[in-house]
């Protein structure tokens, strides 16, 4: 079934995998790709294991860059044997069957499909690089970024629940020198706008251009600098300065080898220490701190009431959840409300989900009527 909705190009719903159970995935092949020419490809994993999910915030990218996007209909949030034996048969499947350069071979996903993406980069050898939506890495430590080659473009939400465990994996790979990008964009837990998607490939290329894998001509270079300063410029007109100085940071990273950044390094000291930024910064610190002990709070409130439903205390909950609702004039605890908020929903939605874990009548009961709160 061809869908015109998602490009000019054509997409496919349901391809089947060959020696599979039953297993399918969707593809979105660029107008005016060469079938003959070997080109990139993008494997994105959606954690609802719906393909379109997974092809539809790239479809742009693939446009313009004549990249197939190939997601499966299959893999989802669930045990990582069954995923990543999934993949390796999608992966044998659409490599041997389209036109493919083994080194533009990237990963993406969401959520859950996010922690997947980065542990098949991870246990692979061929990856150039992976973005990593709305979620960073699984607990298994074979799964991590470690020294492995492909580059790492982290893409969440200032609303995103999974906000810290973001910037703790930013943290986690500064400290590792591992070659990585942290972008955040106004919004919830929800795959990433199509601009964010089109600079991590920015950077990615630039990464690419400096091991000698694919040389960007001068031009080149300097039309992906003039978006990236576009993007920047966004963030700054919004007096967005968390945001703007995350992007400076991208952007002299990403040039500094490939194009004279000394104006960047001047413009980003300049901002970081303005009043204006510090001010931003040391909410956006006291917000931050604020959250993890609330969410600690909630945590323990829910497990208790979990382990005992019948006596869950509902004066309570609606206390932090009138709390958390309140209107604030400072956007560092707006995202934190909204955070914690998404958090408790998170909470009720995988307690209660009996693919996730066995529950009782009453708890399936208890995390409804506190999904209904919010």
């Amino acid at each position: 079934m061809t869908y015109p909705l998602l490009g000019q190009g054509q997409y496919i719903e349901r391809i089947p995998v060959p020696n599979s159970n039953g297993e399918t995935y969707a593809i979105y092949i660029p107008e005016g790709y060469n079938v003959q020419k070997k080109g990139a490809v993008l494997f994105s994993f959606a954690p609802d294991g719906i393909g379109r999910n997974g092809i539809r915030p790239f479809k742009s990218e693939a446009d313009s860059r004549q990249m197939i996007v190939v997601s499966s209909n299959d893999s989802k949030n669930g045990p990582y044997d069954l995923n990543l034996r999934i993949a390796q048969r999608l992966f044998n499947t659409v490599l041997s069957k389209y036109a493919i350069d083994d080194k533009q071979i990237y990963l993406a996903g969401f959520s859950g499909g996010s922690r997947l993406a980065t542990a098949i980069a991870s246990l692979s050898s061929n990856i150039a690089g992976v973005i990593g939506c709305g979620a960073a890495f699984s607990n298994v430590s074979d799964h991590l970024p470690k020294d492995q080659p492909y580059t790492w473009v982290g893409i969440i939400g200032d609303a995103d629940f999974n906000y810290q465990e973001m910037l703790a994996a930013k943290n986690y790979l500064t400290g590792l020198n591992f070659t990585h990008a942290l972008q955040i964009f106004s919004g919830s837990h929800q795959w990433p706008p199509e601009e964010e998607v089109a600079a991590a490939f920015r950077f990615m290329d630039l990464e690419r251009h400096k091991n000698g894998e694919d040389m960007l001509s001068r031009k080149r270079i300097e039309n992906h600098f003039n978006e990236d300063c576009h993007r920047l410029s966004q963030f700054y007109e919004k007096n967005d300065l968390i945001k703007t100085a995350f992007t400076y940071s991208q952007m002299i990273n990403g040039y500094e080898q490939v194009r004279m950044v000394d104006s960047l390094r001047v413009e980003h000291n300049n901002l970081i220490t303005s009043d204006a930024y510090m001010k931003q910064y040391a909410q956006t610190e006291k917000a931050l701190n604020t959250e993890l002990a609330i969410k600690r709070r909630l945590e323990l409130r829910f497990h208790s009431d979990y382990r005992e439903p019948n006596r869950a205390n509902w004066k309570a909950w609606k206390k932090e959840i009138k709390a958390l609702k309140e209107p604030s004039d400072i956007p560092a605890i707006t995202q934190m409300h909204k955070r914690l908020l998404f958090y408790v929903y998170i909470l009720g939605y995988s307690s209660q989900n009996p693919n996730v874990t066995k529950t009782t009548t009453s708890q399936q009961a208890f995390c409804k009527q506190l999904r209904q709160l919010l």
